[in-house]
C-alpha cells in the first residue's frame, strides 16, 4: 500500500527514514540560526488549499495570465540550484 503524505512533516519523516543521516542533516539544515528556514516553514504552514464544492463547473477555463502572457494551462516553477 503506498504511503500517504498529508503534511510537510510526513515528507520530512519519510526522507529522514530513507536517507543516510549525514545527507539528511545537510539537506534538512540551514545556516546560522536557521532563521530563513524557520520563516519559510511558517509561511508554508499558512497556506491553505480550500476545495470549492457545489460550484457550477460547466464554464471552466484553465488558461492563466502570467507576466502579461496568457498560457493555455496553469503551471508552476520549482526552486532549483
Amino acid at each position: 500500500m503506498p504511503r500517504k503524505y498529508y503534511c510537510v512533516d510526513d515528507f520530512r519523516l519519510a526522507a529522514q527514514q530513507r536517507m543516510p543521516r549525514v545527507i539528511f542533516d545537510y539537506v534538512d539544515g540551514a545556516a546560522g540560526f536557521e532563521t530563513s528556514s524557520r520563516l519559510n516553514r511558517e509561511v508554508i504552514e499558512q497556506v491553505r488549499l480550500l476545495p470549492r464544492v457545489l460550484v457550477d463547473i460547466r464554464q471552466r477555463e484553465l488558461a492563466k495570465t502570467f507576466l502579461g502572457r496568457t498560457w493555455g494551462l496553469p503551471f508552476g516553477i520549482a526552486p532549483m540550484g
